[in-house]
């Protein structure tokens, strides 16, 4: 049975540093409201993972 509460803790494993805004941020977001949302994504290079911490932090991740 499902809770009808407030949405909990999240494990998202994406393949690309931007998937996680791109593909799942508002679900992530609404998450974070409420419980830890942590994202994995593959290491690619200096810019990207920078550019993946970045938009982790604007979804509260």
């Amino acid at each position: 049975m499902v809770s009808a509460g407030a949405p909990g803790p999240v494990l998202a494993l994406l393949a690309h540093p931007d998937d996680a805004e791109l593909w799942a941020g508002a679900t992530l977001a609404l998450h974070a409201r409420h419980a830890t949302v942590t994202i994995a994504v593959p290491c690619r290079d200096v810019e990207r993972d920078a550019e993946a911490r970045e938009g982790a932090a604007v979804l509260g991740a």
